[in-house]
């Protein structure tokens, strides 16, 4: 084992084939590229890499890491701080587990077709591209695109900092808290059966757009109320359900599916157009500019009221009142 007790300055590359541990101080070195190709155990110490990193053995007991360059992720990264890595990030050589209070992405990341774990909160500044998966345990700054073929999962609260696409090829994306919007997101899960899941409020004067394919699409809680949405788009073949209010600029959805209304309210300040067949739970207001309604509308012996014009093209049935 090497015992790291001063940093080291190359201004070629840095190669570590036995394992690396960290004593007495945080540690800097600085080089072309670092190779450890084996464990580094930090001590309890700051990691800091001014050059390439290309990590071949898990680096445990860090009190955090930086990386000024490009990093190849060939092992798990552990730490009880913030891991940042500013140059642009490749997985290799398997699934990946980056453990921190805050792991911040400011470039690429491109996953090889590897599933990228992420154990505490994400800030995530350049594109995720080539992954089987991604998890984020913690909150999430999304600053950029995600693009998986399997599943996305993010547990914590998500805040859309710049435009941004999730993408999955049929399968879930699922948001386990609150979705707050500053700026536009898209969320795609391919045409087959990949559901998109918001277990949160949603909020933000910004646009979103979910689409499902054959897979649904659940809204678990109120969506605008805090501060109205721009433009929603809903599009899946499946099954659609808005479980509490809405306000939002406007709301689309499209044909072929279903949408079950439980909010009791949908408020748009433009129009709203529903392509799919309507299920009532609860008595509902539509306010808009105008309520376009493409296809049948199942009261469930509730009530209707419509606050604006109304364009009917698909019959109403089961209605207390209208």
């Amino acid at each position: 084992m090497l015992d790291l007790g001063a940093n080291v300055t190359t201004t070629g590359t840095q190669t570590y084939t036995g394992a690396v541990a960290l004593s007495g101080g945080n540690r800097t070195l600085t080089g072309s590229t670092i190779n450890t190709r084996s464990t580094l155990a930090g001590g309890n110490n700051g990691l800091t890499i001014t050059g390439a990193a290309d990590i071949d053995g898990d680096y445990t007991g860090l009190s955090s890491l930086s990386v000024s360059g490009a990093a190849d992720l060939g092992a798990n990264v552990t730490t009880t701080g913030t891991q940042t890595y500013s140059g642009a990030v490749t997985l290799s050589g398997g699934n990946r587990t980056l453990t921190g209070t805050t792991i911040a992405t400011r470039s690429t990341l491109a996953g090889g077709g590897n599933a990228l774990t992420i154990a505490g909160a994400a800030d995530i500044d350049g594109a995720y591209t080539g992954l089987s998966s991604l998890t984020v345990t913690g909150a999430t700054d999304l600053g950029a695109n995600v693009t998986t073929t399997g599943t996305q999962t993010y547990s914590g609260a998500v805040t859309v900092s710049a435009a941004s696409v999730l993408s999955s090829a049929n399968s879930n994306v699922s948001f386990g808290s609150t979705l707050s919007l500053g700026d536009d997101l898209t969320v795609s899960t391919g045409a087959g059966a990949g559901d998109i899941v918001v277990a949160g409020a949603i909020d933000g004067a910004k646009a979103l757009s979910l689409s499902a394919g054959t897979g649904s699409i659940t809204l678990s809680e109120t969506v605008g109320q805090t501060r109205r949405l721009g433009a929603v788009t809903l599009n899946s073949s499946g099954a659609t359900t808005i479980t509490k209010a809405v306000k939002a600029a406007s709301l689309t959805t499209n044909a072929g599916g279903t949408l079950l209304l439980n909010g009791g309210s949908v408020d748009t300040t433009g129009a709203q157009t529903y392509g799919e067949a309507i299920t009532l739970g609860v008595d509902t207001t539509f306010k808009g500019a105008t309520i376009h309604t493409q296809s049948t509308l199942n009261g469930g012996g509730r009530t209707l009221t419509i606050e604006g014009a109304a364009e009917i093209d698909g019959a109403y049935s089961g209605l207390s009142s209208l």
